[in-house]
């Protein structure tokens, strides 16, 4: 972690050397905050701009021609490469070695393979003795063939190698795949961390991911010296950046200090072109900030209850907490939504959907809705991942009048089958209708919704729910509902009155995942947002518990603001859910719930 104790801002001279500045060496000062070098970064875009356009780009270095017969195994030309056993008379493979933090060859970077490339890609992996394997691309994206599936769901040979997969274990912005591979009698284990979250051209919105991804990719097979084989299609620009935080982050951790444009120039006469736009250069800066200056904010889950006390604990000097340090620091990471992002949102068909013109819906994260001629796709809604399952849930408003049939569209659309209604709403025809009949049949629009059964205890309701589409094409059977009700939390207050409802509606999550597979929960509160964030917040933070037994709170925050920005508005919320979680692990050693 890079030391924070002296609190002072570098000093910066905007005449300087445009490589220097952009240096930013965090060692030079003791101190620079995270908001500081955002900041530095933002105001100094132009000048970012242009050092990536005057990089060395294209054969600076000496390019070696290719044959005829390999110009066909290039996405992209390229100047410097990787050399095969030359059995079948090439030796030619579109990758090259890339040095990294004081280890020359650390990385081989490599286009994504091709249908005539797949027998190459692992005739390089076993020649260079790779253990690891990092694919920063998805097989298809937006419609286009993005690199070939080269791994097999079960056995399969390339050439003389054989291939299969021992195991497969999926979270919400990755895989991780476990092969083993064989030739000649000898076999070995190979990883590969199949990143699925980077957008094509783009960058993650959220950097907690890609960090969390390669803290794994490290932690597996750490002393293996081979060359770990980085991916994406070209093998420029996700590789690329990749490549470059891997290792300004590791010189960040041996010398307190990054020279990110330094080893970008060194990286680009390795390979053509490496780290395609400006966008990837400050991803990397913004990650490094989160890997470096934050410091760890995991706890392991034994020791949290231990570690509680002197997480609320005022520091004797500044009189700030280490829970008010964090939340700070979230909040210097918030991303504000531009006008392009919601434009769905402000269209005038739709501005009378939302209950609030401040708390609107990217279109990148919204689901969309089944749609007849008439219809519109837009509902005031956005998915949420959890720590294993991309989209786990999706958080919405509670329905107004003109919009309860677009809920009861929207989760027809995701197949949802558990409904969380977070608080007691004042129902009335008028502002907040009950979207359910209390007994009998009721219609909403096409759907015809029927009162099953309910179960009142305390401050918890289930009701179940049968609900038919009327107007279904398909005409599928009635489909079964659940939906809790937590009658404790009334909507004029931002916290729970106690912490045991919220537990309880996560246990009743946990008893039906066994009957709704691959279920999409929808999560509903009155602006769907105030009590949406404290449980989405929940659920991230206890899901990743199980996987890592490591409670991580400032990141499944941070993970679960990025389609909601607003979500744990104020440090009272923050505070709650290390409350909160307190109490899930102390129910924990009475019952085992979970």
């Amino acid at each position: 972690m890079i030391d924070n104790a002296q609190h002072k801002s570098p000093t910066v001279d905007r005449d300087s050397n445009p490589k220097n500045f952009l240096q930013l060496e965090l060692g030079h000062e003791k101190w620079i905050s995270a908001s500081t070098l955002v900041e530095i970064m933002l105001k100094n875009k132009i000048v970012s701009q242009v050092i990536i356009m005057i990089l060395p780009k294209g054969y600076s270095y000496i390019h070696v021609r290719c044959k005829t017969a390999d110009k066909y195994k290039n996405r992209y030309d390229d100047h410097s490469r990787v050399k095969l056993d030359a059995s079948d008379g090439s030796d030619y493979i579109h990758a090259n070695y890339i040095d990294g933090y004081k280890q020359t060859q650390k990385y081989i970077a490599t286009q994504g393979p091709m249908y005539n490339t797949i027998t190459d890609f692992w005739s390089m992996v076993w020649k260079e003795k790779v253990s690891k394997i990092i694919m920063i691309t998805n097989v298809m994206e937006n419609g286009r063939c993005k690199c070939e599936k080269y791994w097999p769901d079960d056995v399969a040979s390339y050439g003389d190698i054989k291939l299969s997969l021992e195991k497969e274990e999926s979270f919400a912005d990755f895989v991780a795949r476990t092969l083993s591979i064989s030739k000649d009698e000898e076999n070995r284990e190979i990883k590969q961390f199949h990143f699925v979250s980077w957008p094509d051209h783009d960058v993650p919105l959220n950097t907690t991911p890609f960090i969390n991804f390669l803290k794994r990719v490290r932690s597996y097979n750490s002393h293996c010296c081979a060359p770990i084989v980085i991916h994406c299609s070209a093998g420029i620009g996700r590789t690329g950046t990749v490549i470059l935080f891997e290792s300004a982050f590791q010189m960040g951790i041996q010398e307190n200090q990054v020279d990110v444009l330094g080893q970008l120039c060194s990286m680009r006469k390795q390979r053509m072109n490496i780290v395609e736009n400006y966008d990837q250069y400050i991803f990397v800066y913004q990650a490094l900030v989160e890997a470096l200056c934050i410091g760890n904010t995991s706890i392991v889950s034994k020791n949290f209850l231990k570690e509680y006390s002197k997480l609320i604990k005022s520091n004797e000097e500044t009189g700030v907490s280490m829970i008010e340090n964090q939340f700070q620091m979230l909040n210097d990471f918030r991303r504000q939504l531009m006008p392009k992002d919601i434009h769905s949102a402000y269209m005038i068909t739709n501005q009378s959907k939302n209950r609030s013109m401040y708390i609107l819906p990217s279109d990148r994260a919204r689901p969309l809705l089944g749609r007849d001629s008439n219809d519109s796709d837009y509902i005031n809604a956005v998915f949420i991942s959890s720590y294993t399952k991309k989209d786990a849930c999706v958080a919405t408003q509670y329905p107004l009048p003109e919009t309860v049939l677009d809920f009861w569209r929207m989760i027809f659309t995701l197949k949802s089958r558990i409904i969380i209604l977070l608080q007691n709403i004042p129902f009335s025809d008028s502002e907040n209708p009950r979207f359910w009949p209390e007994d009998g049949s009721k219609h909403f629009g096409r759907f015809l919704v029927k009162f099953e059964s309910v179960i009142e205890e305390n401050d918890i309701v289930i009701t179940n729910l049968c609900v038919n589409d009327t107007e279904s094409e398909e005409q599928n059977p009635p489909v079964s509902i659940r939906l809790l009700q937590i009658k404790s939390w009334p909507v004029d207050c931002e916290l729970p009155t106690d912490t045991l409802p919220i537990l309880e509606a996560g246990k009743f999550i946990n008893a039906c995942a066994s009957e709704f597979t691959n279920n999409v929960i929808t999560i509903t509160c009155l602006d769907g947002v105030t009590a949406c964030g404290i449980f989405c917040a929940f659920l991230h933070i206890t899901d990743q518990m199980k996987v890592e037994q490591e409670i991580n709170i400032f990141q499944s925050v941070k993970c679960t603001r990025t389609n909601r920005t607003q979500f744990i508005t104020n440090l009272e919320q923050y505070t709650f859910l290390f409350e909160l979680i307190k109490a899930y692990l102390e129910s924990m050693l009475v019952t085992d719930w979970i």
